[in-house]
């Protein structure tokens, strides 16, 4: 199996390839993510037989790379950060960059590969939805908060204003 690991920025992502025995096949390359590199990383994906695409679950930057990836009928994993953070973390230099960090999710796929789900656009669906809700329960919270302190403010200033319009509970 081969494992492409990429390391996902704001506006482009490092991709590195590594074969079995965790043998570098292509040096650490950067992308950037417009619609004709895009382009180019999956021709340059499908030159590859049985490879697996694993990149990091950060923020939405990598939805647009995935998503590029997927409709063109490549298989793609999305990890958590923070395992691919913990993974191979037996070294004392703790220095990270992004050819590192591309090869070391490289390398991850190539150790967990029976544990890595694919991606599909639904992923991006679920997300978007959870985005959604804890927007709306900010902005429910704020509400009330505005609400409470509306009414803190009347209740000051008519001391006796239950009286003529209830309580606003």
């Amino acid at each position: 199996m081969i494992a492409i690991g990429i390391d996902v920025s704001k506006g482009r992502s490092t991709v590195a390839v590594v074969g079995e025995g965790k043998k570098i096949l292509q040096k650490p390359f950067d992308i950037f993510h417009n619609k004709t590199e895009l382009a180019d990383l999956v021709a340059f994906v499908k030159k590859f037989d049985d490879v697996r695409v694993v990149m990091e679950h950060t923020g939405v930057y990598y939805q647009v790379v995935a998503e590029s990836l997927v409709r063109a009928g490549i298989r793609v994993s999305v990890a958590n950060p923070v395992l691919i953070n913990q993974y191979g973390d037996n070294t004392l230099r703790k220095v990270s960059t992004d050819r590192t960090a591309s090869l070391k999710i490289a390398r991850y796929t190539l150790d967990n590969r029976d544990k890595l789900r694919d991606y599909s656009t639904l992923d991006t669906t679920r997300d978007n939805l959870k985005s959604l809700a804890r927007q709306f329960n900010f902005e429910d919270k704020t509400l009330s908060v505005h609400t409470n302190r509306l009414y803190a403010l009347l209740e000051r200033a008519f001391p006796r204003i239950d009286e003529f319009f209830g309580s606003p509970a």
